[in-house]
This record gives C-alpha cells, structure tokens and sequence, in this order.
C-alpha cells in the first residue's frame, strides 16, 4: 500500500505482553507503585514513566516522519486529510499509555512528598 504498512498502532507502540491499564501489580496498589518504597524506587519509578512517554512520543514522531516520505501526493488537501486520519488513530492507540504513565509518574512523586514531609516531622 502507498501509505505504508505501519499504521497498525496497536501492535506499533505496544507489545502483547505490554498492557499498562491491566489491574496486575506486585504492590498491592493498582499502578504497581508502593507508598513505603524507598525514595529511590519512587524516583526510578517517576524517571520511568518519564522515559516511557518519552519514548513512544519520538517513536510517533518517526512514524510520522517516515509516512511522509512514503506517501507522494500531490494533492495537499488529501495528504493532510491521510496525516490527521493517521494522528488521531495515533493518539487513541497510545492514550491509555500516557494516561497510565502519568498517574503512576504523578503518585511516585506524591509518594517521595509525603515521605520528604514525614522525615521533617520526624526532625530527620
């Protein structure tokens, strides 16, 4: 196909074994995440998630680059109709994602505040 083969986004920015809105955790808390984890591990969790948005973004970036080079049309009207068609299938497939990237980044960080805040009352 001229638009190329690479708009399965499903299987593009996540793998099967890869569900990050499943309800499995090793914490007992839905995002996996631990309010008593060391400081570090809260911190390793946020820069994780940071990484991860990270990631798939450039990987939407590429994936846009490279789909306009594959697809010559001269009608512009057209292209930019197949780009925003592409953009918002994009965007649906790695919303869950981000969302689940952001809660668990945003609770490690609540996590590390409310420890920071326990150690200053402890006068630690």
């Amino acid at each position: 196909a001229p638009y190329g083969n690479n708009m399965n986004n499903s299987s593009l920015f996540m793998s099967q074994s890869h569900k990050p809105y499943s309800n499995s955790n090793n914490n007992g808390h839905p995002l996996g995440i631990s309010e008593y984890a060391s400081s570090a591990d809260l911190t390793n969790a946020l820069v994780s998630s940071l990484r991860t948005m990270q990631k798939h973004t450039n990987m939407i970036k590429e994936s846009i680059s490279s789909a306009q080079n594959v697809v010559n049309i001269a009608d512009p009207k057209a292209k930019e109709l197949i780009f925003s068609v592409a953009a918002e299938s994009m965007r649906k497939a790695l919303q869950p994602l981000l969302l689940y990237e952001l809660k668990r980044g945003f609770t490690a960080w609540t996590f590390v505040l409310r420890q920071e805040r326990r150690q200053e009352k402890a006068g630690v």
